[in-house]
């Protein structure tokens, strides 16, 4: 990811994971770009919920509304003038990681058109036993390219215990 990176706010190599450290690098995308997405690895996606959960209040419910249940419906981070952005986890991604997309500076450099990869046959489809379906594999090659790199952040060598 060609982005901003800020490895370390305290110059000691790994650092916790905070609601200010996380809007200091929300701050440091917006300058040039709209982040609208942040995908956190695992353990960083549990600390974030971890740090909301002192946040999360019973509140009384009025006459014909639900009382709050628990849980999340999703993890969201404030990220001013009322916009809330979704944190999404990604398990492929190395732990101690967290990145702030902006998705309108990604574009998708297509190297060749979708195509059928032919079977061992030459045909293109094959059949799966027991009934009326079939199976058939296509590829698409291409690159992902960044617009403007630094309308996007990245945060590692978070702390991951």
């Amino acid at each position: 990811f060609p982005v901003t990176i800020i490895a370390s706010f305290d110059g000691s190599g790994t650092f916790e994971l905070t609601i200010a450290k996380m809007t200091e690098m929300y701050l440091q995308a917006r300058k040039y770009g709209d982040p609208d997405i942040i995908v956190a690895s695992e353990d960083q996606y549990r600390k974030y919920a971890n740090l909301l959960v002192a946040n999360t209040r019973y509140v009384q419910p009025t006459q014909g509304g639900k009382a709050f249940e628990g849980g999340f419906t999703g993890l969201m981070f404030a990220g001013g003038g009322g916009k809330e952005i979704p944190v999404i986890v990604d398990f492929d991604l190395a732990p101690g990681t967290i990145h702030f997309l902006d998705t309108k500076l990604w574009t998708i450099g297509e190297m060749t058109p979708l195509s059928w990869i032919t079977n061992q046959t030459g045909g293109i489809l094959e059949k799966i036993p027991r009934g009326a379906s079939y199976v058939g594999t296509m590829r698409w090659y291409g690159n992902l390219i960044g617009l403007n790199p630094r309308g996007n952040a990245t945060m590692y060598n978070l702390k991951t215990t």
